[in-house]
């Protein structure tokens, strides 16, 4: 799930809902702003466990805004101030969805279009 900070940078946070961990990947990850950034992945967590609460009911069953949170180490890392989007482009674009899950765009009222993953194997529902 791409997101933006500070209106300047681009970063992606990447849910596993079997591990319970949700991975950022950050193409210029410092140690001044790691902070600030993981604060706000957590909002954004906090922000989707609210909506699939919404769009779901009582199937929701993970609350995503518990779980482990870790950064993503030995990624390729931007050499300029202005690549971080094409970084987390390419990274979106490189991470295959797991077996047995598939993809499947739904519309929720008052909600923008979101991407929800079907756990086939389960019939677990995210």
């Amino acid at each position: 799930m791409p997101f933006n900070h500070g209106e300047n940078h681009w970063l992606c946070l990447n849910i596993n809902m079997e591990k319970r961990v949700a991975y950022l990947f950050d193409s210029s990850r410092c140690i001044d702003t790691d902070e600030d950034r993981k604060n706000q992945a957590k909002l954004l967590l906090q922000s989707l466990h609210k909506l699939l609460q919404y769009a779901h009911g009582e199937d929701y069953v993970q609350d995503v805004s518990l779980f482990a949170f870790q950064w993503l180490e030995d990624m390729p890392r931007q050499h300029n101030s202005y690549d971080c989007g094409l970084f987390v482009i390419k990274y979106m674009q490189g991470k295959p969805l797991p077996s047995g899950v598939i993809k499947v765009l739904t519309f929720i009222p008052n909600c923008p279009l979101i991407s929800i993953l079907c756990f086939m194997k389960s019939n677990f529902i995210m």
